[in-house]
């Protein structure tokens, strides 16, 4: 993963970019989805490679994945899934990482359009990510646009959890409580 600015950089609301401090140790930087192709073809490689199990014959999905869809879907992420679509898609919106207690958190934050819009704040759960929010996001932050009211619009925040998107992991053990408490400072 390589981060580059100039995409994301374009849309963001210059007051969203801050640095920490000694009082706000928060710093957040705009963010760009880019893979880099080694990565990319280091995964399709190792899904060529991969050396399959025998299946339990007419078993399909009773003793587990169905090693039948799973070679599909694998040859489809290896020879026809093209991920620079996706990072074109991903990045219409604007991206950013808050360092929080040396972490890296990812996240993407709309601004609505309207007179006055509601922050909201979006979180997938597991196993998920982000994405599964973006859909909602010219809804949420464009209303009028969608057949609403102006003053309905929302300012969107969509996390990435730790561990998922481009969240860094946490270090230790994920409890019920842990991603509350780091949200809650």
């Amino acid at each position: 993963m390589s981060q580059d600015s100039s995409t994301a950089a374009d849309s963001v609301d210059p007051s969203v970019e801050r640095r920490a401090s000694v009082a706000d140790p928060v710093a957040i930087e705009p963010f760009t989805v880019a893979v880099d192709e080694a990565v990319l073809s280091d995964l399709r490689d190792r899904i060529e490679r991969t050396r399959w199990a025998d299946g339990v014959g007419g078993a399909g999905w009773e003793s587990g994945a169905d090693p039948d869809y799973l070679r599909s879907l694998l040859a489809y992420w290896a020879r026809e899934f093209d991920w620079r679509k996706q990072e074109r898609r991903l990045n219409r919106f604007a991206h950013h990482l808050a360092h929080v207690d040396g972490m890296r958190v990812h996240f993407v934050h709309e601004r609505g359009k309207g007179p006055d819009p509601l922050p909201i704040v979006l979180t997938h759960g597991f196993p998920s990510s982000f994405v599964e929010h973006l859909e909602l996001l010219p809804l949420l932050t464009d209303p009028a646009a969608h057949g609403g009211r102006a003053e309905d619009a929302f300012d969107v925040v969509v996390t990435s959890l730790p561990g998922y998107g481009f969240s860094d992991p946490l270090p230790g053990p994920v409890l019920e409580t842990t991603v509350a408490d780091m949200c809650a400072g």
